[in-house]
């Protein structure tokens, strides 16, 4: 691919070595973060819903002190003062989904909720003087297939080998089978609830991400 070419974002590439456009080329040739949060060309695997305050738990508008900066020199102006309307407290609840997964999108999900749970990430502005501290909290995990399981299962796995090779699929397997609860019917799919246990049972997955990345590429081209 030309160097101009290769520069350009995901949503901005037309098709290469002479493939046809379509959902698989576009796949095939996205980066890592397009595959899963999607660009102009390609959907994403990956949402998250609105979150609102839980009832009884609404947060509280707080008021923190700033000074002007120097851009320039990194020191304060003189009589540059301002107020930041900061929320305090609360608990705020949302839904995350990721579907038709590969199962290192699945790891990548199961990173962001740990370091979530530890505190390890901040949000908004403002964060270097201590505030977006958040924590979060799976109240519930659940894995849902349009056929029976008995394993963790990605997106690989259930394609055919001509799918595979078109959306160019990451064939990835953990070093032992991850083993699903009892599942249930809902409709056509079968749910299987990992409330209990998706941080340990899920955990192999973790292996998954360096490899792919290896594999794949950093940019939106394969190694080949």
């Amino acid at each position: 691919m030309p160097e101009e070419q290769g520069s350009y974002g995901c949503g901005f590439r037309t098709p290469g070595d002479g493939r046809r456009d379509s959902s698989a080329t576009a796949y095939y040739e996205s980066c890592a973060a397009c595959r899963l949060f999607g660009s102009l060309r390609l959907a994403g695997r990956f949402s998250i819903g609105d979150a609102y305050p839980l009832a009884g738990h609404e947060p509280k508008a707080g008021q923190r002190n700033g000074v002007g900066i120097d851009r320039f020199t990194g020191g304060t102006v003189r009589g540059v003062l301002f107020d930041l309307v900061v929320v305090e407290g609360g608990v705020f609840e949302t839904v995350i989904r990721l579907t038709n997964f590969e199962l290192w999108q699945l790891a990548a999900v199961n990173f962001l909720l740990q370091d979530l749970h530890d505190e390890m990430i901040t949000l908004g502005s403002g964060r270097s003087r201590g505030l977006g501290r958040v924590k979060g909290e799976v109240t519930r995990y659940a894995l849902s297939y349009i056929r029976p399981q008995t394993t963790v299962t990605g997106l690989a796995e259930l394609a055919t080998e001509q799918e595979r090779q078109e959306y160019h699929l990451f064939d990835w397997q953990p070093p032992s089978p991850i083993s699903l609860p009892p599942g249930r019917s809902l409709g056509l799919r079968q749910e299987y609830d990992l409330t209990q246990n998706w941080s340990m049972l899920l955990q192999p997955l973790a292996g998954s991400l360096e490899p792919f990345l290896q594999w794949h590429g950093p940019l939106g081209v394969p190694n080949r």
